[in-house]
């Protein structure tokens, strides 16, 4: 079969894909332009409509909190041009309608109650259609009244605790308290709940490998209906690098007669302590002091005395000690 007629026929089926393409466009362009007409017409008429804003609330009267919950958005029902509709309703949905406490009539709820009070919600919308262009007209609010629960404010001093968790790399450990700068803030709020609040904590942190002093700010916990005096504090916390030393110590006997001989089995104790590497040349064994007390036999049922450290050097980490109890023997 010859190609030619093939040939032919592809063409004609190209030209008239192009024509129908072509078509399509002018079709579509049109289109668009009369839906843009339809849409700037829409747009310039004038509308009725429900319309939610987020609120923020400023201003409350000085020296008192407040300890009731408001609504974060209010309904307006406005009327105005659909440019201006469209307009308003973009700008509001990042930047909040603002209510100013301190400029609005507040209503006592009840005559001897001081700390309820109300307000008519349509009684703001002067206020309010400030915040917008000069052609949106609010025509209603919803809720129709705000209400609002005061208390005086009260403060106190509480202390501040870390709530951190160190992890330290080995042959590392935390030497001395973890120093918190300020170690105490004011907290204010309303006296019921200011008065279940003992201390606060820093927000929980956790820090690995640790192998040097650390000195870091670290935000305060934050507790609802307070201010806090600092929102953060500064932790320092030492931290050395340590060895293992052991030794034996003698047990001594304390409160013994002196008609009597104890003899202890055995009259040592194995002890083990930890020390800064600083430290490590200063520290004299001879501070350790371990004992037994012959007081304690007359409340022994078996013959065993407890194994107490009394003393020990204040420059080391931590220590331990083997075995806690030893038999013993009363010799005349």
């Amino acid at each position: 079969m010859s190609r030619k007629p093939l040939k032919f026929l592809k063409k004609k089926l190209s030209e008239k894909t192009l024509q129908l393409d072509n078509r399509v466009i002018i079709f579509l362009f049109f289109l668009l332009i009369s839906t843009i007409f339809w849409f700037l017409n829409a747009l310039g008429k004038e509308y009725t409509t429900n319309i939610v804003f987020p609120v923020v609330y400023e201003n409350f009267p000085e020296n008192k909190i407040l300890v009731s919950e408001l609504p974060d958005e209010i309904s307006l029902k406005v009327s105005s041009f659909g440019f201006t509709i469209l307009k308003e309703t973009q700008t509001f949905g990042s930047s909040p309608i603002t209510i100013d406490v301190g400029a609005i009539a507040l209503n006592r709820k009840e005559k001897l109650d001081s700390t309820k009070y109300y307000v008519l919600s349509n009684t703001m919308i002067r206020d309010i259609e400030q915040q917008f262009s000069s052609d949106f007209k609010i025509l209603e609010i919803s809720p129709d009244s705000l209400y609002f629960q005061f208390e005086e404010i009260f403060s106190k001093k509480i202390p501040v605790k870390n709530n951190i968790n160190l992890k330290f790399e080995k042959q590392y450990v935390q030497k001395g308290k973890i120093q918190i700068s300020p170690d105490s803030i004011i907290i204010s709020g309303a006296a019921s709940l200011i008065e279940t609040i003992d201390s606060i904590l820093t927000k929980p942190k956790t820090i690995e490998n640790v192998n040097a002093r650390i000195t870091k700010k670290i935000a305060l916990q934050e507790i609802e209906g307070t201010i806090l005096s600092d929102q953060e504090v500064v932790v320092d916390i030492p931290v050395e690098r340590y060895t293992e030393e052991k030794f034996r110590l003698p047990i001594q006997v304390t409160n013994l007669p002196d008609s009597l001989r104890l003899k202890l089995f055995p009259s040592y104790v194995n002890v083990s302590y930890l020390v800064a590497f600083n430290d490590y040349e200063v520290i004299d064994k001879k501070a350790f002091k371990a004992i037994v007390d012959y007081d304690n036999l007359q409340q022994k049922q078996n013959n065993k005395l407890r194994v107490k450290i009394v003393n020990f050097p204040e420059n080391i980490i931590s220590y331990s000690w083997y075995p806690r109890s030893v038999e013993y023997i009363i010799e005349k």
